[in-house]
């Protein structure tokens, strides 16, 4: 089974929004979705391009749960982090930086 729905669900995406990138009905798009029908080569790449991914993981060819051997923890950090909005991601983004600072601060 592809990735499709796990990608556009993890970027808050619509169905309707990635049916609009490939320039296809959401009808179709669900179809992709859901295995009813396989989209065209071009289709996937553009979303394995969207998506910042690989054709293969984006079609459930390779793995995908945890290719780099992360701790679970850390697993679980990113998919909550991937669930929240652009502009939360970068408040997370400048927190992490600033508790990096400080703990750098700290063992200087």
């Amino acid at each position: 089974m592809n990735n499709f729905r796990r990608f556009r669900e993890a970027n808050n995406e619509s169905q309707q929004d990635i049916a609009d990138l490939l320039g296809i009905g959401r009808t179709t798009y669900t179809k992709y979705e859901t295995g009813q029908i396989k989209p065209p080569y071009s289709k996937i790449e553009k979303m394995a391009r969207h998506w910042n991914t690989t054709v293969a993981i984006l079609m459930g060819t390779e793995e995908t749960k945890n290719p780099i051997g992360a701790p679970d923890e850390v697993i679980s950090v990113a998919e909550a982090f991937m669930r929240l909005p652009p502009e939360a991601q970068k408040e997370a983004r400048a927190y992490l930086d600033y508790l990096k600072q400080r703990y750098k601060k700290q063992r200087g």
